[in-house]
């Protein structure tokens, strides 16, 4: 069955606008069309199923990519540092693929496990051709613009596999070394 396509009526609907028919206050959504309308007009076309929590259809190996983008932030209250990378060569060429490291957490015991998370993330930064021996907490911030700005070429490698416990597909992606570097 074709997806329904939205009507447009190319006008602004200066009333407010009740979208779930009871109710008790009305949004007024005029006072976001302008403020929205040119995001909207790029988002639009997006395609069903090309969104970054989806699981790339890449098989698991090594690839050449270049970190797109590295940010630090929280989700659900957890610190995190993550990395968005494209593949840069091959058949998968252009495909983006994210990295999360959560440097706070619990194991499947209930225990602390920070200092194994900040492990992997080291792992990973050094993967980049930095050296974390020196580096601060305090510096991932700067470490996430310095990299975003930077955008390294490298090694990744990508595993894939299937939970145990959920029977969800997951993908992990492992930063090995930066293009060119034998060690």
């Amino acid at each position: 069955m074709p997806a329904k396509k939205a009507e447009s009526t190319r006008k602004s609907t200066t009333k407010p606008v009740a979208t779930d028919g009871k109710a008790k206050k009305a949004t007024d959504w005029s006072k976001y069309e302008a403020k929205l309308g040119k995001s909207w007009n790029k988002a639009r076309t997006a395609k069903a199923g090309e969104g970054m929590n989806d699981i790339p259809d890449i098989p698991a190996g090594p690839y050449v990519a270049q970190l797109d983008k590295a940010t630090v932030g929280d989700s659900k209250n957890l610190p995190r540092f993550q990395m968005t990378f494209i593949i840069t060569e091959g058949e998968h060429k252009g495909v983006k693929l994210r990295r999360t490291d959560f440097l706070t957490g619990k194991d499947k015991d209930g225990d602390d496990n920070s200092v194994t998370r900040m492990e992997y993330l080291a792992k990973q930064v050094q993967g980049l051709g930095y050296e974390t021996e020196d580096l601060q907490i305090s510096e991932l911030p700067r470490l996430a613009i310095d990299l975003s700005k930077e955008k390294p070429v490298v090694n990744i490698n990508v595993a894939r596999g299937e939970s145990d416990t959920t029977g969800k597909e997951w993908m992990s992606i492992y930063v090995n070394k930066p293009v060119g570097v034998s060690k």
